[in-house]
């Protein structure tokens, strides 16, 4: 799969922590900020450098909303490894300072769920992690048609090479439409998708989010 813009969950057992860039690479993903427990996160791409030997260096980058700051901020303070993969369920790290690890871990939306709290959250029918849905909220095609889904306890449901967003696109706003495999009605009912986004807007915080990330 060629590089796509993939959707993280930042799980940590405090509120929020402070990450920071690594100490080399290119120069053009150096900023340091504050994550929120729950945050979403995207992954755009990998920074990659030459220290001198014979195979490059190689960090991951994210972009995320700054929300102590109001700015949106991009690092390679990253673990590197297969970001792409939607079937992984590693906790990549990302650097508190320049030497140390923080607490938190970033997961692939597809996974977070079940892998952090259990087989309760995992969908047989994605093969992926379901997420409750805390407000009634928005998915569509990507031809543009919209539809509205209520919110319920079991909620959307992430699976198999998705969690990537449309058009590998984020609005100034804060917008983005995640790539989903179906959902559940509020009696239980489980509806599956055919090439649809859910939204979200990762400009406000976790806990107003309609995806309940925690």
């Amino acid at each position: 799969m060629s590089i796509a813009y993939t959707a993280y969950i930042f799980h940590s057992p405090h509120e929020y922590e402070h990450v920071s860039p690594a100490a080399d690479g290119s120069g053009l993903y150096k900023d340091s900020g504050y994550i929120y427990n729950g945050q979403i996160v995207i992954y755009v791409g990998d920074d990659t450098w030459s220290s001198g030997g014979t195979t490059p260096n190689k960090a991951a980058v994210i972009k995320w909303y700054d929300l102590r700051s109001g700015t949106w901020k991009l690092t390679n303070g990253c673990e590197s490894y297969n970001w792409n993969d939607a079937d992984e369920t590693r906790q990549f790290r990302i650097l508190k300072d320049f030497n140390t690890w923080c607490d938190g871990r970033l997961i692939n939306i597809t996974r977070m769920n079940d892998v952090i709290y259990g087989s309760n959250y995992y969908s047989t029918q994605s093969g992926g992690s379901h997420y409750t849905l805390r407000s009634n909220t928005y998915i569509r095609t990507a031809t543009g048609t919209s539809t509205t889904i209520k919110a319920s306890s079991k909620g959307v449901a992430f699976g198999k090479d998705q969690g990537y967003l449309l058009n590998n696109s984020i609005a100034s706003d804060g917008t983005v439409w995640i790539r989903m495999y179906g959902y559940y009605l509020p009696d239980g009912t489980w509806h599956e998708t055919s090439k649809e986004y859910i939204v979200e807007f990762i400009t406000n915080s976790p806990s107003l989010y309609s995806i309940n990330t925690f």
